[in-house]
């Protein structure tokens, strides 16, 4: 019997089933709350609004001045501060926060206005974000939340462009790191094909939804691209273990975990570019 080649043997279902997920992590409900004093900055305040403004309905920020007994509500995602001046209303808060279980950053301009959160670090949820500028603060906040909230990451990106760097960076890495392993222990000539592949497509889907693109037919053409990319990074990989046979596995990792990469960095070049111009529900 003749054996049919392995690209054939990937689960299309799954792999649609995967864009499907992406998008209801897209669109789940989200609640952000910040607390701001009177004493804030200025330049700060307004580079927090205009960074924590929606681009989804299914999204909440509300916005509360920092006062004594100030917390989270317990179904909040997310929670930023902006201190007064001598900082312990915003360090109690920080601690309320972290006890209801709501990931919290006070945001401050030099080191001299950090507090100590306790030997526990309020179990790791609460802490300080030190920048100079407000730019420096929204970036550091962005690699910060990425890593903090990995289930809420998607919907985050989505609906805060801010966000977004961090995010693709985070999903890339991943998933080059997965097809970098999996090209590097594959026995069998071929078999590594599709399950990179699948990767590749389930990127694509983490990568559209992360720029707050909605999933449609018309992005399922994206991933013959995909396929076809990947076809080549295979005949890539071949020629060069051909070459050098001594060293296959690493070259094979290599192709796997740079190929991604490069899949990976035009997806969101593609995705978003086209998010301004992209209905959103």
């Amino acid at each position: 019997m003749t054996r049919r080649p392995a690209f054939f043997s990937f689960d299309l279902a799954e792999t649609l089933n995967a864009g499907r997920q992406a998008e209801m992590r897209r669109t789940q409900d989200l609640c952000v709350t910040i607390f701001v004093s009177a004493q804030a900055d200025t330049a700060l305040v307004m580079a927090i609004k205009n960074a924590f403004v929606p681009e989804l309905t299914s999204s909440t920020v509300v916005v509360r001045p920092l006062e004594p007994g100030s917390m989270p509500p317990a179904d909040s995602d997310l929670c930023v501060v902006v201190p007064d001046d001598g900082g312990e209303l915003a360090l109690r808060c920080a601690r309320s926060s972290a006890d209801v279980g709501v990931p919290c950053r006070v945001i401050v301009e030099t080191s001299l206005e950090v507090h100590d959160l306790g030997p526990d670090g309020a179990n790791g949820l609460a802490g300080y974000i030190v920048a100079s500028d407000p730019q420096a603060a929204l970036t550091e906040f962005a690699d910060w939340v990425i890593q903090a909230c990995p289930d809420t990451g998607l919907a985050l990106a989505a609906n805060f462009s801010f966000l977004r760097p961090a995010k693709i960076s985070e999903i890339i890495r991943r998933y080059s790191k997965e097809n970098a392993l999996i090209g590097a222990i594959s026995l069998i000539p071929g078999a590594d094909l599709p399950i990179m592949t699948v990767n590749q497509f389930r990127m694509a889907f983490e990568i559209a939804a992360a720029c707050g693109v909605r999933l449609r037919i018309t992005r399922i053409t994206d991933l013959a691209g995909i396929l076809g990319a990947g076809f080549a990074y295979r005949s890539l990989a071949r020629s060069l273990v051909s070459a050098i046979p001594i060293v296959g596995w690493a070259i094979k990792g290599g192709v796997g975990y740079l190929g991604t990469q490069t899949t990976g960095h035009a997806l969101a070049l593609r995705y978003c570019g086209s998010a301004s111009a992209n209905s959103r529900p």
